[in-house]
């Protein structure tokens, strides 16, 4: 209560203050100064020039400063603002944006319409495998799954259609991916798919892509599967990060006697962490 009567009668004095200062001549005290009250108890006489969510911008009161300065809002109390001056509408309140501004800074930084990259890679995931044995009178299945780790590298191209200087789309094409896990080496060679990009406000640009393709394994070249990869991706500067997950499914058939034959389905679940450069 006692603070309540003593930050009343600090704005009263202010108040009175100002409507004083803003009689006297403009030789003794610059015209259209506004009071701002420090939460510490402190007032400051400035030209408020707008408020924001975080800061109060203003200039010195004098008749030739025209340099901008701030006041973190919450260490502010109070704002009075001169009732000879005339505020043409409601303080602005900026909302924040995600994205860079239309700026000198922002064209010099943009998403470039063609993006060539280049990849080391981390997948980590399980692997399924299923056979079903048919044969005259009966079927068996059997199976096993396991745990693997390797390492892997990958290189592709980006191009990107629309005009759009925040966001764009476009296609990406994986030329070649080869990983090396410690139960499966693989190749995927030429995935396809949709590539997103947008601008982030600290200037870095955020991806996601979705590819799909064949998946070879390197020890039976013939069994051809296929493999979908969404991924998200940061670029930063000229370094590449993202994770990914990737699903793969190969099935393969056949018949080693009249009236026998083999089914083997391979399913596979990974993780793929990854980082790069591209230009």
């Amino acid at each position: 209560m006692k603070h309540c009567k003593m930050k009343i009668t600090l704005v009263l004095i202010t108040s009175f203050f100002v409507l004083n200062v803003a009689a006297q001549s403009d030789a003794q005290v610059p015209q259209f100064c506004d009071s701002v009250i420090m939460n510490d108890g402190s007032v400051k006489l400035v030209n408020v020039q707008e408020l924001t969510r975080n800061k109060v911008i203003y200039f010195l009161c004098c008749e030739d400063c025209a340099v901008p300065r701030e006041l973190k809002i919450k260490d502010v109390d109070t704002v009075i603002f001169n009732p000879e001056k005339k505020i043409p509408e409601e303080p602005k309140i900026v909302e924040p944006s995600p994205f860079l501004p239309e700026s000198d800074t922002f064209k010099k930084n943009p998403i470039k319409r063609y993006s060539f990259y280049l990849e080391g890679t981390l997948p980590f995931g399980a692997w399924d495998y299923t056979t079903e044995d048919s044969y005259p009178g009966g079927v068996s299945n059997y199976g096993h799954q396991y745990t693997t780790i390797g390492i892997g590298i990958s290189v592709g191209n980006k191009w990107y259609f629309s005009k759009n200087e925040r966001y764009k789309t476009g296609i990406i094409v994986n030329y070649a991916r080869a990983e090396f896990t410690t139960q499966v080496w693989y190749l995927d060679p030429l995935h396809i798919g949709w590539a997103n990009a947008w601008k982030r406000k600290n200037g870095s640009i955020a991806e996601f892509n979705l590819s799909v393709g064949p998946r070879l394994n390197f020890d039976n070249i013939s069994e051809v599967g296929f493999a979908i990869s969404p991924e998200l991706k940061f670029r930063v500067k000229g370094a590449l990060f993202g994770i990914a997950y990737d699903y793969g499914r190969k099935v393969y058939s056949s018949s080693y006697y009249p009236g026998y034959s083999m089914t083997n389905t391979t399913n596979s679940h990974m993780l793929r962490f990854s980082a790069g450069f591209f230009k």
